[in-house]
């Protein structure tokens, strides 16, 4: 019991330490480098600025978090680095996760600082003395910081090859690179660094990873890579399906988990101005099977204005829209009788959501 104590008041200590060079790293007046996203409790989404000139605010943002930082702030973060280290040696969980998460956001925060900190991580990443718990923790840490660095990092320890037992948590580090609690909005600097290794990686495993992660990026620079992935294979959604190509296999996987608003503008879009059958009907597959309203609203609006000829594309695509709320909203669109251009579409969607009645 005294034990748990003694860890209870090392954390709130090393709470109140963060607190200190939290205000440290903003000057103590809450502005500056990073302040509206340098420290975070919990997760959340970031809120996204609202009114007046949003991009030259997002630029504004961007611009103040890759400045460089004082060798006393590196020092700093080290200096936490060491605690958590010895947090995870002795055994101290409840400690190692509040220095953990304190560490990735500050890490995330800044994307182009704190190079001290990297070859550290990347010391003790290949210190043969360092227990493989140890290292999968730090190598999440790495996945939540979401750098170029971090991922980098990542990479490199892969190439390099890696005991067995780490080999599952390389890969889902950088497959959840994305998928964190952060605003989709921070991760253009990652982005280049994904897209490199997932041009130079020939491992099947790797390339599902990186996959993965621009996926759950869903920013349209890693979606058209997908898409012309998979496009420049000339098959169907079924042959994608079964394809032995891994970079196909890889891209058509990752493209069949999207399932953010973000990934449905951006395919709706790609929908809209497609320009063979070809990539219409897998533009329209994967937007049918993102799993959201404003997908299946995109979808529905596309369809109206279809002839004759893609009955059978849109019977396809509308079979894929499977989550309650979106068969729903599709039930209630429907019985308001909107206009179609062909009345054979009209049937094939009515006939799909018959299929759906208990």
């Amino acid at each position: 019991m005294r034990r748990k104590w003694l860890v209870l008041a090392a954390s709130l200590l090393c709470l109140m330490a963060l607190g200190i060079l939290l205000l440290r790293y903003r000057g103590g007046s809450g502005s500056g480098p990073g302040s509206d996203s340098v420290l975070r409790s919990g997760p959340g989404v970031v809120p996204r600025p609202s009114g007046g000139d949003v991009a030259a605010q997002d630029a504004s943002r961007t611009a103040s978090r890759q400045e460089p930082f004082s060798e006393a702030a590196s020092a700093d973060l080290l200096v936490m680095f060491e605690e958590w280290l010895e947090s995870m040696a002795e055994k101290e969980g409840m400690q190692a996760g509040f220095i953990s998460q304190s560490l990735s956001d500050i890490l995330h925060a800044n994307p182009g600082g704190y190079a001290t900190f990297y070859r550290r991580a990347q010391r003790v990443l290949n210190d043969p003395v360092v227990d493989i718990e140890t290292k999968q923790g730090l190598i999440r840490l790495l996945s939540r910081a979401a750098t170029p660095a971090a991922v980098q990092l990542l990479a490199d320890l892969w190439r390099q090859g890696v005991p067995e037992r780490l080999e599952p948590s390389i890969l889902a580090a950088i497959s959840e690179v994305g998928d964190y609690f952060w605003s989709k909005g921070s991760f253009p600097e990652v982005a280049p660094t994904l897209l490199q290794l997932w041009r130079q990686s020939q491992d099947p495993r790797m390339l599902s990873a990186v996959a993965a992660a621009m996926a759950n990026m869903a920013d349209p620079g890693s979606l058209e890579v997908l898409f012309e992935a998979v496009l420049g294979a000339g098959k169907s959604p079924a042959e994608l399906q079964r394809s032995s190509d891994p970079r196909v296999s890889a891209a058509w996987s990752a493209l069949q988990r999207l399932h953010t608003t973000d990934s449905a503008a951006a395919v709706a879009s790609r929908l809209r101005s497609g320009t063979s059958a070809g990539e219409t009907a897998i533009t329209a597959n994967v937007l049918a099977g993102i799993g959201q309203i404003e997908a299946t609203q995109a979808l529905l609006s596309w369809a109206t204005g279809l002839g004759d000829g893609y009955v059978p594309l849109v019977r396809e695509a509308f079979a894929r829209v499977r989550t309650a709320e979106c068969v729903n909203y599709l039930k209630s669109a429907m019985s308001s009788n909107p206009a179609f251009a062909s009345e054979l579409v009209r049937q094939a969607i009515l006939a799909e959501l018959d299929k759906r009645r208990p």
